[in-house]
């Protein structure tokens, strides 16, 4: 891509608030109380479940939603689980079914995406 034009495509600033808010969603399951500690003025909208497990299918918090006046973080955990590691192992290629004709996904990311039209979302 030509960014010869875009100013600031790359920050420290952000990159650091970045990291830290995906370390955060890692606390989301290895803390107690699965909460989050947001920098100052970011409010917690949801925190997301999903379904991770290939045969035995369990619930767990991948993420949150968190907003700043002018600013939406999404951000998701990484591999956590033995559930989650079945999901990442379940390699399988098939069609993305969330839109037509963009190419084939490892079955264990398609069943954790399609979780998300069954997802819980608290507040």
């Amino acid at each position: 891509m030509d960014y010869s034009r875009v100013e600031n495509v790359f920050n420290s600033k952000d990159a650091i608030l970045l990291s830290a808010m995906c370390y955060q969603s890692n606390q989301l399951i290895e803390s107690d109380k699965g909460e989050v500690v947001l920098p100052k003025g970011f409010k917690l909208h949801y925190t997301i479940y999903a379904y991770a497990g290939v045969e035995e299918p369990v619930a767990e918090p991948f993420g949150f939603i968190a907003e700043l006046r002018d600013e939406i973080i999404i951000a998701f955990r990484g591999t956590d689980s033995y559930k989650d590691n079945e999901s990442d192992q379940d390699l399988y290629q098939i069609e993305y079914p969330f839109a037509e004709n963009v190419g084939k996904t490892h079955r264990g990311f398609t069943c954790i995406s399609a979780a998300r039209t069954h997802m819980y979302v608290y507040r």
